[in-house]
């Protein structure tokens, strides 16, 4: 299973993942590859209605930054219903 397929399961699940984890996924290459597999999967799941989003939290419960796969909103001028 490649990288990006790694991330994509992870993230497929809909809850915030730490950067952190995602980028023990992309050791030894660092976070620019994980930035690069990021930017991957944003391409190929826009289509289907979808995208990674990055939050940063700074509460009790989370800190530090997250990826979040989520369900975009339609609009009727990008041809999604």
């Amino acid at each position: 299973m490649t990288i990006r397929e790694q991330i994509a399961e992870r993230l497929a699940d809909g809850l915030p993942h730490k950067s952190s984890e995602l980028l023990k996924l992309c050791a030894p290459s660092g976070p620019s590859a994980l930035h690069v597999h990021i930017h991957y999967l944003r391409k190929r799941l826009h289509p289907k209605g979808l995208t990674v989003v990055s939050i940063f939290y700074n509460d009790a419960i989370r800190k530090g930054f997250h990826y979040q796969q989520i369900r975009l909103v339609a609009s009727p001028s990008d041809g999604r219903k």
